[in-house]
């Protein structure tokens, strides 16, 4: 009993747990990606690029995944893909409630935003290049 023992905690030593696999659907196929074995436990691989370079890869099937993505208005034109537009390269996920657009400025500042873009034209404000958040 003592050598079955030793030779199932000597066996134990050998084998692990699988990579859990990640499965996304595009175009009614569903894809499965093995997990990776990290220090801290299994996961996939995921990079984070400037939101332009991160929408090529994904358009151009570099990148399996492109997030966070909220909105692709049907007319916005693939700056890759130079004959088509967004929506065909990429497949939206159901929504993701509470993705609200807000400012931020400095404590000693104040935004006087009434809801149009007109109410803050004059203040020193940033955009993410090719990125719409709503319509």
């Amino acid at each position: 009993m003592r050598i079955f023992l030793i030779a199932a905690l000597v066996l134990s030593f050998f084998t692990y747990a699988q990579p859990a696999p990640v499965t996304y659907t595009v175009d009614n196929k569903n894809i499965t990606l093995p997990g990776k074995k990290y220090k801290s436990g299994y996961g996939v691989h995921m990079e984070f690029y400037p939101w332009t370079r991160a929408v090529r890869e994904a358009e151009l099937g570099k990148a399996d995944i492109l997030f966070p993505e909220y909105f692709i208005s049907d007319d916005v034109m693939s700056e890759n893909t130079l004959t088509k537009t967004r929506n065909p390269l990429l497949a939206l996920s159901e929504p993701i409630p509470n993705g609200d657009l807000s400012f931020v400025a400095l404590r000693d500042h104040s935004i006087d935003y009434d809801g149009s873009i007109e109410s803050v034209k004059k203040q020193g404000y940033g955009g993410v290049r090719s990125y719409t958040n709503s319509k």
